[in-house]
């Protein structure tokens, strides 16, 4: 889940890619320190350039810790934080690659802060503070208790494209979430 919240919506928004940009799929040099390179791909090879939508698709490895890495770590915990709501992380632990990249991080993510994020994606950008309550009125019906006010987190564009790129991650056919196309959600 921290791969398009970290990496693919701040460098959408950074204008550093877009949908179909070509991004290589290779071993970032010193990644693990000491001189090793990584990270390792779940499919165990590294695939040269591929489309940016395509690497979402296929859940790689390197594509999100390269994008991290070109923007910054600190930019990258700064918008997790800041504009999707993710503040647990550890302003010491999680300022790496893995934690950041790929979603290793310190003490995780709480579901409601993932939903959270993710629903930026369909709300044209606007990030709402989670809530738990569907309507409170009073005895005449008046409303006495609203949804709190929104920011803008990402800008539409970034929210459109990042909303068609996890579409693939589904419904592409090599989509890494492609079990849940046969999920109903009525």
């Amino acid at each position: 889940t921290m791969k398009p919240l970290a990496a693919y919506s701040q460098a959408v928004q950074k204008n550093l890619i877009h949908y179909s940009s070509l991004i290589e799929d290779k071993a970032i040099p010193n990644y693990f320190g000491k001189g090793k390179a990584g990270p390792n791909n779940w499919y165990g090879y590294y695939m040269g350039n591929v489309r940016a939508s395509y690497a979402l698709e296929k859940s790689i490895n390197t594509v999100p810790c390269a994008l991290v890495k070109q923007m910054g770590v600190e930019s990258t915990f700064y918008h997790l934080n800041n504009n999707l709501g993710i503040t647990n992380l550890d302003d010491v632990e999680d300022m790496n690659l893995s934690s950041l990249g790929l979603g290793g991080t310190y003490k995780g993510i709480t579901t409601t802060q993932s939903a959270a994020a993710f629903a930026v994606f369909g709300n044209l950008g606007k990030y709402y503070q989670p809530t738990t309550f569907t309507l409170v009125t009073d005895q005449h019906d008046n409303v006495i208790l609203k949804q709190k006010d929104s920011h803008q987190a990402l800008d539409e564009n970034t929210a459109t494209v990042m909303n068609y790129m996890l579409r693939e991650v589904v419904y592409g056919d090599e989509g890494t979430g492609s079990l849940a196309k046969g999920y109903s959600t009525t």
